[in-house]
């Protein structure tokens, strides 16, 4: 007869439903909160059951679901994210802490002045009329381009951390993403933070999603913002089998975690170029990979426009060297940016072990934070400013 663990005795001794919920978590504490929650939020539902048998049938039927590894964020509906609460349902991606943590750190530089030099020299870079530039000037407007903007949760929590610094009274954020899934569910965090009255997230409040295909055409005009930023799908067809987890696998959306041609209808010629262009020169093959193709897109938008900022989420740190080399490689990129890889907690200091700085192409390339190599950031800067970066010889 097989002998149970002692994890499933202590749990069983604590509640009946805990097992179900530990075959979920695999962990004895994490169980004991997460039943917890599971229990608030039948009771704080709009029509709570209306007798103790009703509620624990209720209950054991949220319990059901993630005994069968269905996450969390999908059955209670929403994911704390900053000072958010992110609506969740299945087929858009769960915020992840992580992308809280470097979307709260920019808010940051940008709130304290460390970017105001980038910033503010966009205006002298664009084609807009000296008035134009000057009025944009005046006012602190700030332009914000989410691309592959999922529930909205970067878009949403990045706005409202500025407009209450009240240093950029004048902010337009615009969301991007193939999945009409991703942008009803960002219309509606949209609505709720309205209706939470959220500062800063009014009726008035200039925040729009919008459904499109970075593949089949570039955004235009793309060159009046100042800051691009996104969580692309960047893990590969093998690597989304062998190193996500099963909840991963089984419910969450595919495609924005693997970027794949087929998902995209004007990209599967577009993909083909990359992966056969005559830029497969030194170096250049360990580049063609399928995890990496939308780098090279959103590196693309960001040269023809007159971003100040682009900051893009990476899964590994083999893989933000990997785009790094991309763009330090491409002429008008390299030549005029400033590049720095931000961990998983960019404010952090770093832990012991961790590595300050990586060696890129001949660059040397700052890495700020701790955990885990989380995001490539472009800072486009002067070219004399340059030097700063490069190995020295």
């Amino acid at each position: 007869m097989p002998r149970l663990p002692h994890s499933l005795l202590r749990a069983h001794k604590q509640s009946t439903l805990l097992p179900l919920v530990l075959q979920g978590t695999r962990d004895l504490p994490s169980a004991i909160n997460e039943l917890r929650w599971l229990t608030e939020h039948v009771q704080s539902l709009p029509s709570p059951p209306p007798c103790p048998r009703a509620f624990r049938k209720r209950l054991l039927h949220l319990c059901k679901r993630r005994s069968r590894a269905e996450p969390l964020q999908y059955i209670l509906g929403s994911q704390p994210f900053g000072e958010l609460d992110i609506k969740c349902r299945p087929g858009v991606l769960i915020p992840r802490p992580e992308t809280e943590a470097y979307t709260t750190h920019l808010a940051e530089l940008l709130i304290d002045g460390s970017l105001d030099e980038q910033l503010f020299s966009l205006f002298k870079r664009t084609s807009l009329g000296r008035g134009r530039r000057k009025a944009l000037i005046l006012r602190n407007e700030l332009r914000i381009l989410d691309v592959c903007s999922g529930s909205g949760c970067i878009s949403l929590l990045l706005h409202t951390l500025l407009s209450k610094s009240n240093k950029f009274p004048n902010i337009k954020t615009l969301g991007l993403d193939i999945s009409p899934k991703a942008v009803a569910l960002a219309d509606e965090n949209l609505q709720k933070v309205r209706e939470e009255g959220v500062l800063g997230i009014d009726a008035t409040a200039p925040i729009q999603f919008r459904e499109h295909d970075i593949f089949t055409s570039l955004l235009r005009p793309p060159r009046d913002y100042n800051i691009i930023i996104s969580n692309p799908p960047y893990i590969s067809r093998s690597s989304f089998f062998s190193t996500t987890s099963h909840s991963v696998q089984k419910y969450e959306p595919r495609l924005a975690l693997v970027p794949e041609a087929s998902s995209y209808a004007g990209s599967e010629r577009w993909i083909q170029r990359y992966m056969d262009c005559k830029a497969m020169r030194k170096g250049d093959a360990e580049l063609a990979q399928d995890a990496d193709i939308f780098y090279r897109q959103l590196l693309r938008i960001y040269d023809r426009s007159s971003s100040s900022i682009l900051l893009m989420e990476v899964g590994d740190q083999e893989q933000a060297i990997r785009v790094i080399r991309l763009a330090v490689l491409k002429k008008h990129i390299g030549k005029t940016n400033r590049v720095e890889i931000w961990r998983d907690y960019p404010a952090q200091e770093a832990q012991p072990g961790e590595e300050q700085e990586v060696e890129v192409e001949g660059r040397v390339i700052p890495v700020n934070g701790a955990g885990k190599m989380r995001s490539v950031v472009l800072f486009r800067v002067k070219k004399e400013k340059m030097g700063v970066g490069k190995k020295q010889s």
